[in-house]
Formats: structure tokens, C-alpha cells, sequence
């Protein structure tokens, strides 16, 4: 491009940097003798209602006059994209100052407020931004009285967020901005810039985005999570943080309703704090430093469960309908497992369909069924025998009134009679009768399994109680046919009342069936899964150990912790290129990243509130104790022996072995920390101190064998 000149007027200078949307240039414009920037998008990110948005509210953008707007003065083509010229902006962006750690109090309150100044502006007219963060916000060089904020790329971000996700790359640097509803493709308003605008201001605070990882956790982090507390400070801003917050709700009705709201609450934090604390600087724990490169999660420690699959897969080609249950805690590796014997298939061995089983979380029964169906027909592989060679003319009408949705697959919808939309259910039907719909699915699942070998994953069936419901039926009717179900779920979601746990009774002695336990991973195994997210290098001793502590071995745990605590520059590597701790300290739970607390958070909620109560009481004890400890913490409050049965039947608690005394740990050191984390400062001194007193009358007369653990509680009681 440089030399070029553009619509026979703009002559490229040089580039200015890079972004989502293109690059932008420097370039000379002779007519009017200046400098000006120029901004390209390229063919591949342009539709033709995209087109037409972005040269109508370019326009919008030119009759702008407001100082903290950068104007658009030119918009063409050329060669199938568009260009826009601006002004060059000199200074530097927000995004160098936050790497600099440049940035007070006062900065921080002045950003939010001019920005947010400028959307209020620019919203009145129309115009939503769309792409707020840290690059697109300038700062000039800094005058006495101040400096002013400039906004560049008012409008001419794109709004369909949806294609541009299946382009790789195209949203780096962006996504982190992005807010709930444009990535769930709900509809856009000015509440998303102030939900993008609230991101930044997180990270000029916290110094990251509230959300990181690799490019699809970050998406489903912004839908469905919540942003991790702020770090503690000395610096008094939680009222600036609370709004930060409030900006970052997931639903838009709970953020401010209009950027001029915003403002005013922002100028409220700052005149409500004083000289001092307006000119403290913010020093963010979090920095930017070289990233971990993002690398496929290995496949490590799971030979042995390997080996069971594919001998099944075996009876399979021989004509067995076999039935595997894969048992494991969230993050274990259940999937990655799954999708790693499908890699091991022979090239068209057989023909591998996935359904989520979400029906308590969706109200949608046979959910999991549903997108098997819908997988279908949607061949992945050239090989795949096209859907319009099986005949489903007798199953489409009553599989479309079951799942309306098919009806927008054409193989099925051509056999449903032109105006007859889906029955009424009053008329009768499969959804008249449980074990018509059995049928139904069986019949299906048959029919589809008519030309190869047929592989269904049925994850999460621990969330499908109607469809565990079919599965007897369902197995009983694929027994003559080249079907292998694999389903996997948590122990957790299943108790005795759950059908799953009555079908795996009922299933015990089967030849055709097999239940496979995921195990966390040994020391040995954890520590090579962090050579391969690490790069292969060198790991001390003591990150190898404290990261198997805090994640007890947990693979995919672990990789989000890792990836956290190097954000938080918790670990690091030494001159010979070595991981380490760069601080001596242990990894408690405001250092778990947001997706593994709460992942502890919805184990722990499905539990009735007194036992919730019991295990954080418990936790005060440390990881393991003594049973005999719990009569110190709860006195003849409970009948523990009941109480402690109970946790040990729901995998909470577990007997250590080879002990002489009788001792009880919690069988998972994240769920201790978590539970640990929910103690307010009030309870945590009281059980602290409740439990060394009454220690200590029990030990009066040889204090000396028990000082450390007294001394331990009553630090922590702050006596």
C-alpha cells in the first residue's frame, strides 16, 4: 500500500497500526495539504447491509462536532472494500498507558466521564459505537488543566458479531469488549457501548479485561459468568468499582439506561473523594507480559480409559450395541477424552453424532435427542452418505410436532404437508404418550444408523431426566444394531432418585455395558500437563506441587489457573527460561480464576442450606482433620455421625486411609478453599476462636504437643 494512492486524492504514507476492522495508515491529502489517517476495511469483513450501515453512519459521524469525537471527513472504495479518512490523532491510546501502569484515580474517573460524555453525544444522534476499548480511546499530550479524551471508529465498527466469530482471528483484541447480548445476538443498544465502556474501566483498575483465556472461553465467560472481584487495595474507590460492576451486569435493564446517567454517577465518585486520594495512583497487580501461547489441551494420564473405548468400539463393528457411561467431575476431561477417540477413528469407520443433555436447565425435554437429530443432517465429512438417501417420510411429521425446530431442515420439513404447520397437541400425537415418543427416537436413531456404524456422545445426561427415562427402551431396541452410546456426567448431579443412577443398577452384570470413572490426574501426569501448557520447559518443585494442591488434578482447572496466575504475574520464568512462584505464597481463592469458583459455587448450591452451612463451618479445620475436631466446632448442635455420612456418601468428604486415627479430608482442596472464601471476616474469627478455645481446655495439661494448631486458630481468630 505505500506509494499507493487512493480515489486518485490519498497518497499512503505509512501504517499507523492495526485492529480488528484493517489497518489503518498515515496518508497526505494534496487538496487540502494535511496529514490524514486512513482506515481500511477489507472485502472478506463487508456484506452489502453492512455496506450501506457503515457509509450511513460515516455520514452521521462527519456532521458530528463534539471534542471528543474524531470526526470521519472521507469515506470510498477501493478494490471491493472501504476506506475512511480521519484526522490523526496524536499522543497515545488508553491501551499504552494501561501497560504503563500511568494512570490515577483522577485519570481514571476523567476517561469514564468524557467518554462517556461523547456516547451520550453520539447516542442522541443515532450513532452506537460498537467497538469501545482501551485502543480506540486516545489521550493528547497531557496540558496543566488536564487533557481531553478522543474517540475514534464511531460507527464504523461492525454489528454482526455472529460471522465474524467463525472468522478466525477477526475478533482478537475486540472480544474482550464485546458485551452479553452481541455475542448471543439479542439485539444491540446504547447500553452495550456502556456495558464495553465499563470493561475498560475494569481493566484500567484491575489492568485486564474481567474476562481472559482463549477465544471461546472468553465468549462464554461474557454470557454466562461473572467478573472476579476486584483485587484488595489500600486505595478507597469501592464505590468506583461497584459502578464498574453495575456497568458489567449481564442483563441491560440492571446497567445504567443512558451514558448521561453514567456520567454523573462517575462525577459523584469524584467529588466524593478528596485531594489525596484523587492524585493516588493505581498500581494494578496485573501487567502485561509475554502470553502463554494457547495451545490444544493434551490428552495425558488417560490410556488406560482409552483402551476401554475402543475395545468397545470393537464389539460395535462386530454387531453389539454397547453402552458406556463416563463418569467425572466438571473439568476432568470427560469431552476431551471423547474428542480424542473420535480422532482415532478409522477415516469413515463409523458416523459420530453429539447431544447435550440441558433439559433442567433449558425446560426443553429430550433435548440432548433434538440436536442429535439436527447433527444429522449436517454432514462434516465428505464421506458422509448425503441424509436425502434415507427415507424419513414416515418419522417427519410426528418428529417436527416433537421438535418444532426440525422443521427448518428441509429433508424433513418436505414431508410435513404444506399448510399444516406442527399438529395440535390436543389432536394426539407422539407427545400424547411417553413411550410413542420412545418409539419415535428409536425408530430414528435406527433409521440413522442404516448405513454405518452409528457413535452418540450423550454428554450431561446427569441434566436429562426424561431422556435417561428412554434410555432402557431405547437400548433395548438398538440391541441388534452397530450403535455405541457413550454418555457422560457428574456424580455430583446424580443421586439415588436420579433414573441414571436406577439404570446404572439395572445395567450391572450386562456384557454390553461398561461404566468408566475418570480419575483426577496423578502428580506424575499433572506436572507433564504443565511441561505442555508451558511450552515444554522446566518446572520448580514447589509450582508443581501448589498447582496439583489447588487444582487436585484437575486438567482443565488447571489450565485456566495457570493461565490466571500468569495474568496476575503470580508465576514467571527465571533467566533459564524455568517456571517458578514469583512469590512465596500458596494459591487461595482470589486467585482461582472466575470459571473454577464457580464451578465449586454450583456443586455446593445444589446442596440443602444447612449442609452448605456445615461445610464452610468445616472448612476452618484446613483440607483434613480429625473427626473428633468437629465436636470442638459444633458441640451437640448435630448428630455428626449422620451429618458426616452423609457428605462422604455425597463424595464431599472422604476417609483417610492409613491413619491410626479416625480422620476425614475433603476430597477436593479447591471446594475447601472455595467454601473457605465464603466466610465473612466476622465468622471466620468466631469459628476460628470458637474452635482454639475448646481445643485448648481439652489439651490444658500438654499444650506444649498442640501449640502450633492452637496457636494457628487463634491467629486466625485475631486473639
Amino acid at each position: 500500500m505505500i506509494g499507493q494512492k487512493l480515489a486518485g486524492r490519498y497518497e499512503i504514507m505509512g501504517e499507523l497500526g492495526r485492529g480488528g476492522m484493517g489497518v489503518v495508515y498515515r496518508a497526505y491529502d494534496p487538496l487540502l495539504e494535511r496529514e490524514v489517517a486512513i482506515k481500511m476495511v477489507p472485502p472478506n469483513l463487508l456484506s452489502e447491509v453492512n455496506q450501506e450501515r457503515l457509509q450511513r453512519e460515516a455520514k452521521l459521524v462527519a456532521a458530528m462536532d463534539h471534542p471528543g469525537i474524531v470526526p470521519v471527513h472521507d469515506i470510498s472504495e477501493h478494490e471491493g472494500g472501504m476506506f475512511f479518512v480521519m484526522p490523526v490523532v496524536t499522543g497515545t491510546s488508553l491501551r499504552n498507558l494501561i501497560r504503563a501502569r500511568a494512570i490515577g484515580i483522577r485519570d481514571l474517573l476523567e476517561i469514564g466521564i468524557q467518554v462517556a460524555q461523547a456516547l451520550e453525544y453520539s447516542h442522541s444522534r443515532g450513532v452506537l459505537h460498537r467497538d469501545i476499548k482501551p485502543d480506540n480511546i486516545m489521550i493528547p499530550e497531557q496540558q496543566k488543566e488536564g487533557f481531553n479524551v478522543r474517540v475514534m471508529d464511531f460507527g464504523l465498527a461492525r454489528a454482526d458479531v455472529q460471522s465474524r466469530i467463525t472468522q478466525s482471528g477477526v475478533l482478537v483484541g475486540t472480544m474482550y469488549y464485546l458485551s452479553p447480548e452481541q455475542i448471543a445476538d439479542r439485539g444491540m443498544d446504547v447500553r452495550s457501548d456502556l456495558y464495553s465502556l465499563g470493561t475498560v474501566l475494569y481493566e484500567c483498575l484491575a489492568g485486564k479485561p474481567p474476562f481472559t483465556g482463549d477465544f471461546h472461553a472468553v465468549l462464554h465467560q461474557i454470557v454466562y459468568e461473572e467478573p472476579p472481584p476486584f483485587p484488595s487495595r489500600d486505595t478507597p474507590v469501592f464505590e468506583i468499582e461497584d459502578l464498574i460492576l453495575n456497568c458489567l451486569a449481564k442483563d441491560p435493564e440492571k446497567r445504567p439506561q443512558r451514558a448521561q446517567e453514567l456520567t454523573e454517577r462517575l462525577m459523584k465518585c469524584q467529588a466524593s473523594l478528596n485531594a489525596g486520594q484523587l492524585q493516588s495512583r493505581l498500581s494494578a497487580p496485573f501487567v502485561e507480559s509475554e502470553p502463554i501461547p494457547e495451545r490444544e489441551m493434551p490428552l495425558i494420564g488417560r490410556k488406560r480409559e482409552m483402551n476401554a473405548l475402543e475395545s468397545r468400539l470393537d464389539h460395535t463393528l462386530q454387531g453389539e450395541c454397547q453402552f458406556i457411561l463416563l463418569e467425572g467431575e466438571e473439568g476432568i476431561g470427560k469431552g476431551r477424552l471423547l474428542e480424542e477417540f473420535e480422532k482415532n477413528l478409522v477415516h469413515g469407520q463409523a458416523r459420530v453424532l453429539r447431544g447435550r443433555f440441558l433439559e433442567k436447565e433449558s425446560g426443553f425435554p429430550f433435548y440432548g435427542f433434538c440436536e442429535i437429530i439436527q447433527d444429522f443432517f449436517r454432514p462434516k465429512n465428505e464421506d458422509d452418505p448425503p441424509s436425502e438417501t434415507l427415507d424419513f417420510s414416515d418419522l417427519a411429521p410426528d418428529l417436527i410436532e416433537l421438535f418444532p425446530v426440525l422443521m427448518e431442515i428441509p429433508a424433513l420439513a418436505q414431508h410435513v404437508k404444506e399448510g399444516s404447520g406442527v399438529q395440535d397437541p390436543d389432536a394426539g400425537g407422539p407427545s400424547e404418550n411417553k413411550f410413542h415418543i420412545f418409539e419415535l427416537l428409536a425408530r430414528t436413531l435406527t433409521r440413522m444408523g442404516s448405513q454405518r456404524v452409528l457413535i452418540l456422545f450423550l454428554e450431561d445426561l446427569h441434566l436429562g431426566d426424561a431422556s435417561v427415562e428412554a434410555l432402557p427402551y431405547l437400548l433395548r431396541r438398538l440391541a441388534p444394531t452397530r450403535s455405541m452410546l457413550v454418555g457422560t456426567y457428574r456424580p455430583d448431579g446424580v443421586d439415588r432418585s436420579h433414573p441414571l443412577w436406577k439404570l446404572q443398577s439395572s445395567l450391572q452384570g450386562d456384557r454390553n455395558f461398561l461404566k468408566i470413572k475418570l480419575p483426577q490426574l496423578t502428580p506424575g501426569e499433572h506436572r507433564s500437563l504443565l511441561a505442555a501448557l508451558l511450552g515444554g520447559l522446566e518446572i520448580s518443585n514447589t509450582l508443581a506441587r501448589r498447582l496439583y494442591e489447588a487444582t487436585d488434578g484437575n486438567p482443565f482447572f488447571t489450565k485456566d489457573l495457570v493461565q490466571t496466575l500468569h495474568d496476575f504475574q503470580i508465576i514467571g520464568k527465571d533467566d533459564s527460561g524455568s517456571w517458578y512462584f514469583l512469590e512465596d505464597k500458596h494459591v487461595s481463592d482470589s486467585e482461582l480464576p472466575v470459571t473454577i469458583r464457580q464451578s465449586v459455587d454450583r456443586r455446593i448450591h445444589n446442596l440443602e442450606p444447612e449442609l452448605q452451612e456445615i461445610l464452610i463451618r468445616i472448612s476452618i479445620l484446613g483440607r483434613s482433620f480429625d473427626y473428633r475436631h468437629l465436636g470442638y466446632l459444633f458441640g451437640n448442635e448435630l448428630d455428626l455421625d449422620e451429618t458426616v455420612d452423609r457428605l462422604l456418601e455425597l463424595g464431599l468428604l472422604e476417609e483417610v486411609r492409613q491413619t491410626r486415627e479416625d480422620r476425614l479430608s475433603f476430597s477436593s482442596g479447591v471446594v475447601r478453599e472455595v467454601l473457605y472464601g465464603r466466610l465473612t471476616r466476622r465468622k471466620r474469627k468466631r469459628y476460628h476462636r470458637q474452635f482454639a478455645e475448646q481445643f485448648e481446655k481439652e489439651h490444658r495439661d500438654h499444650l506444649e504437643r498442640v501449640c502450633s494448631l492452637l496457636y494457628h486458630h487463634f491467629l486466625h481468630g485475631e486473639v
